[in-house]
């Protein structure tokens, strides 16, 4: 920095942004690039997207905060790297590492441009050290919200797996619940049963609980809701399976199914579906 305070690594940057790029490259390959992975044609570009990035980024004077507007399209094209290189079979630390190979070539820049002044060179370096930390960071940051991201994906495709809505003939659908049920899986049922009945043209629905041990409130709750959404669509619904403790847990709970009709079994409930249509 000079006596007033004024980083000067704007200009140099964009003056000597052939020079920086030149040199980066050369130290990557130097380093030993996974050729296997990435060819150096498309390494070169990627560079230069990079440095063209940052360098503008630069041009803010905004060396503290890579969170602000000024730093979005540095951001946006790490998540973009990140992404692209995941997919190549790159691991999280190799995109890292190729953001932190900058601070080589922007080194031996600064101490050619400040070889009288080392006060201003050791400061100068510490604000673009500090930055492509920040940066190697922010890509470790991107990959772990992206795995995050895949995981919640499989989740909810497990979910909806989970609650399968089955036709068993002309105007019968099923949905035969098992398991704890949560109120997310059941908000994921009701969706799928929902637009199901749209779809076909459902006249009736069974709703098998054989293989739900026990049912608690909030479930309880939201089951009712279900049964009122699939009348509120014109179809009639019918319970069957009901257990033991799920039948204590309704009378204990005060749920009130009022012209639902319950089946002890999913073959009993199917019989008087069939019915109700040819009638």
């Amino acid at each position: 920095m000079n006596l007033s305070g004024m980083s000067r690594l704007p200009l140099i940057l964009r003056t000597y942004s052939s020079d920086i790029l030149h040199d980066w490259f050369r130290d990557q390959m130097a380093a030993g690039v996974r050729t296997d992975l990435i060819n150096e044609t498309d390494l070169r570009e990627e560079s230069r997207e990079f440095l063209e990035s940052f360098i503008q980024a630069i041009q803010s004077g905004n060396f503290y905060d890579i969170h602000t507007s000024e730093w979005r399209g540095v951001r946006n094209l790490i998540a973009a790297m990140t992404q692209q290189r995941e997919q190549r079979g790159f691991a999280p630390p190799e995109t890292a590492l190729f953001v932190l190979s900058l601070k080589q070539p922007l080194l031996a820049l600064l101490q050619q441009e400040f070889a009288d002044d080392p006060n201003t060179l050791l400061a100068e370096f510490s604000l673009l050290s500090t930055l492509l930390d920040k940066l190697g960071l922010w890509t470790m940051e991107v990959y772990q919200k992206s795995q995050e991201e895949i995981m919640l994906r499989q989740q909810q495709e497990l979910l909806e797996l989970s609650t399968p809505v089955v036709k068993l003939g002309a105007g019968i659908l099923c949905l035969p619940l098992m398991g704890s049920l949560e109120q997310t899986r059941l908000q994921i049922a009701m969706d799928a049963l929902l637009q199901a009945i749209e779809t076909h043209r459902a006249a009736t629905v069974i709703i098998d609980l054989a293989g739900v041990p026990n049912l608690e409130a909030v479930p309880a709750q939201h089951l009712l809701k279900t049964i009122t959404a699939v009348r509120f669509m014109g179809a009639e619904c019918i319970l069957s399976g009901i257990r033991p403790p799920v039948a204590q847990a309704m009378v204990y709970l005060g749920m009130d199914l009022g012209p639902i009709v319950t089946k002890a079994t999913l073959a009993d409930a199917l019989t008087l579906a069939v019915q109700r249509l040819e009638n």
